[in-house]
């Protein structure tokens, strides 16, 4: 008994680090890969492949996903649509662009800002409420990015890896607000995730194949190799734990882990690329973790007082 007990307090704990970390691994994983492809591409070949990661599990879920599919109405479909050009096409062209001209490190800490973008237009657009220590999270971050970002400027290309990796973070946040207000509640998350990796990816190749020609004979080994571990190890397989927590425990505690996603974005950048922070950096990163966490938990107890259990997409 006391056994099953320890385990069922390691269990999320344990999967809660492996799901943050391996999205932490991302922009490293790409960085290391997108030398062989544009970044246009490699978000295609990202998604597609992601695509089908999820096809082979309709295999295992598919007669839910049917009967699922027959109850959504047009008015959904443009939401899971909405949903999936802004969390696959641009989010994942935003990644790929930003560790182009940025530190893959610096890279995570940017783009998984989107807690603080997520409640600031909760705030500014829903009128929804905003607690003292949300209020002063968000404060301290966007305070604190300037520290990250301006040591690192040296032209224009910078300017651009910056400025398209924030967007990305405010791409997520807008999906996850259509997320929340428009996704049926009783709608399967999973099944928001398959519907919206399709529909992003479709977009990406019909953009793809009318601004890029690809030579596959020119990708080398190494960006192949880092294709199928964003579209597997960094997306599918998380995105799978992910909604395996939810599920199983409560929401308000998993959200909880989210702010560690940039600190181990930060750790794989130093360990497999060499990557360095100056001190106004280290101070800037510092602040900006500090602010996305308390943004993250004073979400979490808000989520607590008002939905025990609440399935929300993460990230």
């Amino acid at each position: 008994m006391d056994r099953a007990k320890t385990m069922g307090r390691i269990q999320p704990i344990a999967l809660g680090l492996l799901t943050v970390a391996l999205w932490g691994s991302n922009p490293t994983v790409t960085k290391i890969g997108i030398a062989g492809v544009t970044p246009l591409q490699y978000a295609m070949f990202r998604a597609i492949l992601a695509s089908g990661f999820y096809i082979v599990t309709l295999l295992v879920v598919g007669r839910n996903f049917m009967a699922a599919m027959r109850k959504l109405r047009f008015t959904d479909y443009v939401i899971l649509g909405s949903v999936g050009l802004l969390q696959t096409t641009v989010f994942f062209y935003a990644l790929a662009v930003g560790v182009s001209y940025v530190p893959a490190g610096i890279a995570a800490v940017l783009v998984n800002t989107q807690p603080l973008f997520t409640v600031f237009l909760s705030v500014a657009i829903f009128k929804e409420h905003l607690s003292l220590k949300a209020g002063l999270g968000i404060a301290i971050a966007f305070l604190c990015i300037p520290l990250v970002v301006i040591p690192q400027l040296h032209g224009a290309a910078n300017d651009k890896g910056f400025i398209i990796l924030i967007l990305g973070a405010v791409a997520w946040s807008v999906s996850i607000l259509i997320f929340k207000r428009g996704v049926p509640r009783d709608f399967n998350p999973f099944f928001v995730a398959l519907f919206q990796m399709w529909f992003g990816t479709t977009i990406l190749v019909l953009i793809t194949g009318f601004f890029s020609k690809i030579d596959f004979s020119t990708i080398p080994a190494v960006t192949e190799w880092s294709l199928l571990y964003t579209a597997t190890l960094g997306t599918c397989i998380p995105y799978t734990l992910w909604f395996f927590l939810l599920r199983r425990f409560q929401a308000s505690h998993i959200s909880t882990y989210t702010f560690l996603i940039p600190v181990f974005g930060l750790l794989f950048g130093v360990v497999f690329l060499g990557e360095r922070l100056s001190h106004i950096q280290i101070l800037g990163v510092s602040g900006v973790i500090a602010g996305v966490m308390m943004v993250v938990l004073a979400s979490a107890k808000n989520n607590q007082s008002v939905v025990p259990v609440r399935i929300d997409d993460p990230k």
